[in-house]
Parts: C-alpha cells; structure tokens; sequence
C-alpha cells in the first residue's frame, strides 16, 4: 500500500557446501590438538576462525550436537560434529577380523568316523534316481555302511533338483513355481508340499551350522523392522545387519512392533560377533532403547553408543543402508502373499540367501559372508548342506 515503509528481508550469508564441511572436517580430524575429550561423549573441538576458543560437542541419540552459531543458527551438521563423526566412524567402521573360515565341498567319506578309507559295497536300487553306490568304512572299530549322498540320504530325486529348488525358493518363488520349473527344466515331477518340506528341512539345518561360524564385523550395527503378512495378521521381521560388511547377525518375527521385547535379538547379535557395537543405529521405536539399556548399556570397555533417531532427514546420522535392506527383504518375501506361519521357512531362507549367495555391489561383487571372512568354493548350497549334514552326523 502506498505510504508503507518497505521492510527489507535481512540477507542470510550462505551455507558452505558440503564438500568444504568435510575437507574441513577431514582436515580437523586428522589435526593434532585440535579434539580433545572432556567425558563420556562429549569432545571439545578448537575452532579455526577464533583461536583460543573450543566448542563443545556432545553425542545425543538423536545425533551429533554443537554449541557453535552455525549448528545452533542453522539446525544442520557443522564442521565440528562431522569431525567428530568422522572419528568415532574410524574407530567403529574396522572390521574385526575373526579366524578366516573355508568351506569346500566334503568329498566321499563315512559320516560316523570321517574316514576316507573305504571300500565299494555293492548298489542300491533308486526307482527315480537309478542305482546308487553303497560303501563300507575299512576304519578298525567303525565298519559302518554309507552312501555317498551325504545330506541328500533318503531323497526320491536328484540333488540337483532339490538345490535348485532351494536356490529358487530363496528368491521367493512360490512352491508351486518351482513346481513347473523342475518339470519343465530337470523333468522332475514333485508336488508343491514335497518343495514346501524340502526348504523347511534344508533351511534349519543350514541355519543351524552357520550359526557357528564366526564372522569377522565391524563395530557400527544398524537395527530395524521390515512388515509382512502371517497367518493373515501383521507381523513385523526385525534384523541386525553389520554396517561394514552388510552381514546379518540376527533375525526376528514378532506379531508385535510397539511393545516388542528385542533383547533377544541384541543378544544374538552380540553373541554372533562375539562383540558389543561402537554404534548402534535405530530408529526412534522404544523396544530399541530398553533392549539397547539392558543388553549393552551395561559394557564400559568399550561404552556403545545408541543414535535413535536415525531416518533419512536426519543429517548426523542416517539408517538408508538398513532400508536399502528392507527393500531387498520386500523383494524375496513379495511372491509369498502372505505367510502361513508365524515362524515362516521363507525368511529364514531369505536371510541366508542374503548372506551367502547373493553378491552386494557395494561390496565390489562380494557376498556379505565373504566381506565377513568366511569363503564358500563351489555351489553355495551345496557346500553349506554338506558341512551341515556332516557336523551333524
């Protein structure tokens, strides 16, 4: 209107890019004297601009704060934070090498005493499978008599159509499709429950010894929840993936999300790395915090630290490699339709399928299991059965 003063907007200097905040929080980090801690996470970092002066820092669970005019002005990451962030990830990021575990495929020998001294004992008649060799263990005090299928002893089929059926229901593919693609690829005709029992069997074994293996993780987990249908109702699958090697320490199903109890879960992390994380990234869900108090609050040496607020729009501190992984598990679990079992054969499945066979191309090719120390030559499943049936026996 005319004979209003124009009020002016006050310029608001701009922000530095993001690059300049990282060399310069790169250049802050790798300074001597110009970080030191004053406390259970809180650091004092020297500013650039005015010497003699020292910002404070603090490590909350919803991020990385500082005291200086541009975080507080701002609400975004500073230089001071990201050097900060920059050195607990160095500290948490290294993966703690474990003893490097090979597995091959386990030639010929008797399950009962693990002898390769044996001699042939005539065949056994198979109606859809042909004649199979029977053999006879030459080791004194065993004698025992084996054939050569060890872990596939019993089946009506080949083994290779059950590992190709196992490969094909990991990926989710329904029973029913794997119906059609054993008939119609190897001719072999089986009925859909018969697939159903095969992962269920397979599956459990397989868990069960990879169980023991110890893979080398780093030290920053991330947490999360991924939702499916079970039995018709929601369930939710929560999962604890190691952040530097992508490997899945543990694994849950619960029909319950708001007053889910994840102590259990923490737990199995914790004794599968056979470590407490550095950092664990979660978002804000409260089952996180308590499990977080209970199950490693309690180690001093080192002390983890909990960020809870980890979303996308948070800047300290994200959890989009977690979501990436919930999309994948969306991926294996959509041909499903919904579970038929609280305890479903699929996720299971799924988990290993992403641990061991699937190559993760932020890993230059690798699978999560080889990032973590542990080798597999030859065919994944069959490698993994083998050792299975044979620790087992």
């Amino acid at each position: 209107m005319v004979g209003q003063p124009v009020v002016r907007k006050k310029r608001v200097k701009n922000a530095a890019s993001p690059k300049a905040l990282r060399e310069a929080a790169v250049r802050i980090a790798d300074s001597d004297g110009m970080v030191r801690s004053t406390g259970w996470n809180r650091w004092e970092v020297a500013s650039e601009s005015a010497p003699g002066s020292w910002h404070a820092v603090t490590v909350t669970e919803k991020g990385i704060k500082c005291e200086c005019r541009y975080h507080t002005k701002r609400k975004s990451a500073c230089r001071h934070a990201m050097a900060i962030e920059i050195m607990m990830l160095r500290g948490a990021g290294s993966v703690e090498p474990g003893e490097p575990v090979v597995l091959e495929g386990v030639p010929v020998c008797c399950p009962a005493c693990r002898s390769s001294r044996f001699k042939r004992n005539g065949t056994r008649r198979r109606t859809r499978r042909g004649e199979g060799q029977r053999y006879r263990c030459l080791n004194p005090g065993c004698g025992k008599g084996f054939t050569g299928d060890l872990g596939f002893g019993g089946r009506h089929v080949p083994p290779e159509a059950i590992l190709m059926a196992l490969m094909i229901f990991s990926m989710g593919v329904s029973p029913y499709g794997i119906v059609l693609v054993l008939g119609q690829r190897m001719g072999v005709c089986v009925h859909r429950t018969t697939v159903q029992r095969w992962a269920d069997a397979y599956a459990l074994m397989v868990e069960r010894y990879a169980a023991g293996l110890r893979p080398g993780v780093g030290h920053m987990w991330s947490c999360d929840e991924k939702f499916v249908r079970a039995q018709g109702r929601d369930h939710w699958v929560f999962t604890v993936r190691d952040m530097a090697t992508r490997f899945i320490l543990s694994w849950d199903i619960s029909s319950k999300k708001i007053n889910y109890d994840a102590k259990r879960l923490f737990a199995g992390a914790g004794e599968r790395a056979g470590h407490v994380p550095l950092i664990l990234k979660t978002d804000g869900l409260g089952a996180f915090r308590r499990a977080f108090r209970r199950v490693f609050g309690r180690s001093r040496n080192p002390r983890p630290v909990h960020f809870r607020e980890s979303h996308i729009r948070n800047e300290h501190s994200d959890n989009n490699g977690h979501e990436r992984l919930n999309g994948t598990l969306g991926e294996l679990l959509h041909g499903a339709r919904g579970l038929q079992k609280a305890d479903p054969t699929l996720v299971r499945a799924a988990i290993l399928h992403y641990n061991f066979v699937r190559p993760h191309q932020g890993l230059g090719g690798r699978t999560p299991a080889a990032a973590a120390g542990i080798t597999i030559r030859g065919d994944v499943w069959l490698t993994l059965i083998q050792n299975a049936a044979l620790a087992s026996a």
